[in-house]
This record gives structure tokens, C-alpha cells and sequence, in this order.
């Protein structure tokens, strides 16, 4: 739910202290957690669920454009698969 999850409790805290090291720290790991996951999804080809974890990378990181480009070039690759 929109406001029972991991990034709304984090949200709440960084705008209060935005260099709260144990908010800071565990959206690290919460973001290395969907990175890993996105590797794992790779490795098996699963690339719709490659996206879903980069995508809630985004959600931390909106600006990250490396995890952009990434999601950019999956689709790329599911849209010439799927032809």
C-alpha cells in the first residue's frame, strides 16, 4: 500500500533529517536488494521481472539515469524478442 511500504517510511524521515545515516543506510540496501534481484532475473533471462526490479530502483533513485538506460535497453531486447 501507498503508505505502508519501505520507501513511504523512508520518504518521512529523509524530509525531516536528510543525512539520517540508518534511513540512508537501509535505503541502500533496500536499493542493492532490487539490484540484486534484477541480476538474478537477467541471468534467467526473466526480463519483465528485470524491469519490475529496476523500476523500483527507481522509486528511491528517480534521477538515476543508468538504471534508465538499462530499463530502455530491456525493453529493447523483449520488443526484438517478441518479433
Amino acid at each position: 500500500p501507498a503508505e505502508d511500504n519501505v520507501n513511504f517510511y523512508l520518504e518521512q524521515v529523509l524530509k525531516i533529517d536528510p543525512a539520517n545515516d540508518p534511513a540512508l543506510t537501509l535505503q541502500a540496501k533496500v536499493i542493492a536488494a532490487f539490484e540484486q534481484e534484477a541480476e538474478a532475473a537477467l541471468r534467467n533471462r526473466d526480463y519483465e521481472s528485470a524491469i519490475s526490479a529496476y523500476r523500483n530502483i527507481l522509486v528511491f533513485t528517480p534521477n538515476d539515469t543508468e538504471v534508465m538506460s538499462k530499463i530502455h535497453d530491456l525493453l529493447n531486447v523483449e520488443r526484438e524478442s517478441s518479433n
